[in-house]
């Protein structure tokens, strides 16, 4: 695999990594209900150990534990295809990881008698050209005729097909969010039906900076493949690029801008209430917003923002907006404490 196509590879499953991307794929893509009774935030990756070198897993395939609202947690499996070559093995391979899974945690919970095991839904996400045609339940590949007494003694595990390239606009259109978004920047043919995605992509930004960040970082890397993903001209493709490099300023000026409402908000309180307690409180208020949606809920920060002072919150704040300079929370906070 080339350095570009690792690349673009990493970035798009860096995007199927993050909470939100992964519950707007299954409320818009596969079951509401299911979606709706998952606790995506607290989600975290499963690392299945592969004993066989036949069974290694790929770069591409993610194991999930989402907690459920109602107790115990669903093990969502994503594996992302990303070449033209279709995978005829999938309902296999599937099965095998299924079963590894099950292995894994009857061994850490100390055997069967008493263990009930979670559901698990396996998806693959094609995002080649041609269409998929594997089969998608290990049954079909078994050679059986139908009716015997064999048949139900097989296994007959099924994996989700998502098959981005074949979704109707229509369905995309109506489903919104961020997975559809994905989806249909994948396949624009104009410069105009770029530009539109990217005015949505603003959106995106207002629900989660983080996965915002990440769209940008997929895009750059679509850019840099050229015609192999975006079918543009070369002019055109200079011009999205320049538009995107723009984007990344506007998305740091609406940074800004929020930092001085909050600023702002916080001086016309102090005419009421106390000029700097007002400040304070407003000050508070925007950097929670910020840190909520870069990084998340988390236990405890309410205290901590409290505790800093009004010349470290600033501080912490213009570090929220450097991304690649400080990637995680304890990193912003470092000197801001």
């Amino acid at each position: 695999m080339g350095d570009e196509q690792a690349d673009y590879d990493g970035a798009y499953k860096k995007l199927f990594s993050h909470p939100v991307m992964i519950e707007a794929l299954l409320e818009g893509f596969v079951s509401q209900d299911l979606a709706e009774s998952l606790e995506f935030s607290a989600m975290t990756p499963v690392n299945v150990e592969f004993r066989s070198r036949a069974l290694q897993k790929r770069a591409s395939d993610m194991i999930w534990r989402i907690p459920r609202a109602g107790g115990g947690a669903v093990h969502l499996m994503l594996m992302i295809e990303f070449q033209s070559s279709v995978d005829h093995e999938m309902a296999a391979r599937v099965l095998s990881y299924v079963a590894l899974l099950y292995e894994q945690i009857l061994t850490a919970e100390g055997g069967a008698a008493t263990v009930k095991l979670p559901p698990v839904l396996p998806i693959v996400l094609h995002t080649g050209s041609r269409p998929w045609n594997a089969k998608t339940s290990v049954l079909e590949m078994i050679e059986l005729e139908s009716g015997t007494m064999l048949e139900a003694y097989q296994p007959n595990l099924m994996y989700y097909l998502l098959d981005t390239r074949r979704l109707g606009v229509d369905l995309l259109e109506e489903v919104g969010g961020p997975a559809a978004l994905l989806f249909e920047l994948e396949r624009v043919n104009v410069r105009a039906d770029f530009e539109e995605k990217l005015e949505r992509l603003k959106e995106i930004f207002t629900l989660d900076r983080e996965l915002g960040e990440l769209f940008i970082v997929w895009m750059e890397n679509v850019l840099d493949r050229g015609h192999d993903k975006v079918m543009l001209s070369d002019e055109q493709l200079r011009e999205v690029t320049e538009e995107v490099v723009m984007l990344r300023e506007t998305v740091k000026r609406w940074e800004r801008e929020l930092i001085q409402e909050g600023r702002e908000a916080g001086l016309e309180e102090g005419r009421e209430e106390g000029r700097e307690e007002g400040r304070a409180e407003w000050g508070r208020r925007a950097l929670m917003k910020l840190l909520a949606a870069r990084f998340g809920e988390a236990e405890g920060r309410d205290e901590r923002v409290a505790a800093l002072s009004m010349e470290h919150a600033d501080v912490v704040l213009e570090r929220l907006v450097k991304v690649d300079e400080y990637p995680d929370e304890e990193s912003v906070f470092a000197l801001g404490e």
